[in-house]
Formats: C-alpha cells, sequence, structure tokens
C-alpha cells in the first residue's frame, strides 16, 4: 500500500500439498512487485524451497528479497534448513534476503542475509519488531555476478 492504494501484488506460485488439498489456487506468473524504493522480491513461505523463484525475482534486479512465513518452524531441523535455504538464496542472487514469521506456538523466526550471505540478524524464539538497517545501495551490490555467467539454454529441462 502506498497512500491507502494498492500499488502491486503478487500471489503465491509454489503451493504446498496441504494448500493444493485446501483449494487455494497458485499464481500465474513470478515477479517483484514495485515499491517507491524499488523493485522488491517477495517470496511466500514455501517458495524459498525453490531457486527458480528467487532467481527469476533477481533477473528483475530487486533491491532486496523478502520471505514472508506464514508460520514458526515446527522443529529445530526445518529451521535450520530454512535458514541456510535463505543463505544460499542471499548467495547466489547476490541481494539481501529478510525473512520472518508469526507465532502459532511454533519457532517464530526472523533474519536477515547480506548479498555476501553473512548473517545479519537472526532472532528465534523472540516476538516483537527487530530493526535492520539495509543500505539500498549496497542491498544488490553484484560483486561476482552470478547472474551474468548462467547460460539459460542449458536450463531448458527445468520447465519439462
Amino acid at each position: 500500500m502506498y497512500n491507502g492504494k494498492i500499488v502491486d501484488e503478487y500471489t503465491k506460485c509454489i503451493l504446498t500439498k496441504g494448500e493444493k488439498e485446501k483449494g487455494k489456487q497458485h499464481g500465474e506468473k513470478i515477479t517483484c512487485v514495485n515499491t517507491k524504493f524499488g523493485k522488491i522480491g517477495v517470496l511466500i513461505c514455501y517458495e524459498i524451497h525453490f531457486p527458480e523463484v528467487a532467481r527469476i525475482m533477481s533477473l528483475e534486479d530487486p533491491i532486496m528479497l523478502i520471505n514472508i512465513i506464514g508460520t514458526g518452524m515446527y522443529h529445530d531441523l526445518q529451521l535450520e534448513q530454512w535458514t541456510t535455504l535463505a543463505k544460499a538464496r542471499a548467495i547466489e542472487n547476490e541481494v539481501y534476503i529478510l525473512g520472518c514469521s508469526h507465532y502459532e506456538e511454533e519457532i517464530p523466526l526472523a533474519y536477515v542475509y547480506n548479498s555476501v550471505g553473512r548473517c545479519e540478524l537472526m532472532k528465534t524464539n523472540e516476538c516483537g519488531g527487530f530493526v535492520v538497517e539495509v543500505d539500498l545501495d549496497k542491498s544488490n551490490a553484484k560483486v561476482i555476478n552470478y547472474l551474468e555467467d548462467r547460460v539459460p539454454r542449458l536450463f531448458n529441462v527445468l520447465s519439462e
């Protein structure tokens, strides 16, 4: 929302088995949302598990990726996997990734990894707001620029 108006939207494209069983419909296009700060890739919950989602969004050169998690983590292994995937998405796309969950009697989570994969915030089992300063000019600084080294014609098998 900006000045009380919806300026863009994104619908989750990768659904869990449970979401499909409940009749939820997936979005039709993986894309960033436009904000007054610049483009932001919003990976909704489970989408963090699919590097293709973050990569497609990263092709739009977002200022950051945000992972909005529907619930807390159910166990320590899930927490470890989730944060490892977030770190990988930050490294491979050379962009900050921020994530948070709400608390539903599971392990609440908030994290920030910078564009080289360093953890700048990790909060578990704490509820509330946390402040992290993100320099938007550095958030998507492409030091290695992995995107330039891609060979898309070799990736066609991913869409089969």
